[in-house]
C-alpha cells in the first residue's frame, strides 16, 4: 500500500490491520489482533481507530479508491469528450486495477463487500459507507450517459436505470471471475460487456450505423 501521508502512526496501524484482516479476515479479526500488529497499546488504538470498523472500512476504502483513481487514471490516458469513449475507458481501467487489487487484497475487499450488503446492523458504518461509494459510482456513470443521451450519441434511457445496470454488469463479471478462481480472462469478458451494453445504448441509423 501506498503512503497515505499524513499522521505516520495512523498509517503503521492502517498497514499493520491490512497484514491482520488479509490474513484473518474481518469478523476473525479482534481489536487486540490490530493492537499488537501495531505495535500499540489498545488505548492507543482507540484514540486513531474507535472500533474495529473504523479501521476497516478506511482499509476497504483506501483500496478502492486505488480502483477508482486507476480508472480515471486510464480515461485521462486517452483525452476525449465522446461519452463513449469515457465509458468505455473507464471500466477497461477499473478491471485493469481489480486484476491486480483483488489478487493481492482479495479477502479484504470480499469482506468489505459481503459485511456492507448484508449487514447485521443495517445503520453500520460498513454499511453506509459502501452505500455512499455505489451512490457516487452510480451518479459518475449517470451524467456520463445523460450527457451522451443530450450529444445524440445514446438512446433515450432512464440514465439512472442504466447506470444501475452497468454496474450490475461490472459487479456480476468480477463476482463470476473469482467464483471461477480466476479461469477465465478478465480482460476479454470486459470487451464482451462492453460490446453488448454499448450496442444497446448507442444510437444507429436504418443501416446500423453508429451516431
Amino acid at each position: 500500500m501506498a503512503d497515505l501521508g499524513g499522521d505516520s502512526k495512523r498509517w503503521e496501524i492502517l498497514k499493520a490491520a491490512t497484514r491482520v484482516f488479509q490474513r484473518k479476515g474481518y469478523r476473525d479479526t479482534t481489536m487486540k489482533d490490530l493492537a499488537e500488529e501495531s505495535g500499540v497499546s489498545m488505548d492507543e488504538l482507540k484514540v486513531y481507530f474507535p472500533t474495529k470498523a473504523h479501521i476497516f472500512t478506511e482499509v476497504s476504502e483506501y483500496l478502492i479508491n486505488q480502483i477508482g483513481e486507476s480508472a480515471l487514471r486510464k480515461t485521462r490516458s486517452v483525452p476525449s469528450d465522446d461519452p463513449r469513449d469515457v465509458l468505455k475507458n473507464w471500466i477497461r481501467g477499473y478491471l485493469e486495477a481489480v486484476y491486480f487489487l483483488y489478487d493481492e487484497y482479495l479477502k479484504i475487499m470480499m469482506d468489505f463487500w459481503n459485511v456492507g450488503t448484508v449487514p447485521e446492523d443495517p445503520d453500520s458504518l460498513e454499511h453506509k459507507r459502501l452505500k455512499d461509494m455505489y451512490s457516487k459510482a452510480r451518479e459518475f456513470f449517470k451524467e456520463v450517459i445523460k450527457e451522451g443521451i443530450e450529444k445524440g450519441v445514446f438512446r433515450e434511457v432512464d440514465p439512472e436505470l442504466a447506470a444501475s445496470t452497468l454496474m450490475a454488469m461490472l459487479d456480476g463479471t468480477v463476482l463470476q471471475w473469482l467464483i471461477f478462481d480466476k479461469g477465465f480472462n478478465l480482460a476479454l469478458s470486459a470487451e464482451t460487456m462492453l460490446e453488448i451494453f454499448m450496442e444497446g445504448l448507442e444510437i444507429c441509423d436504418e443501416k446500423g450505423k453508429k451516431a
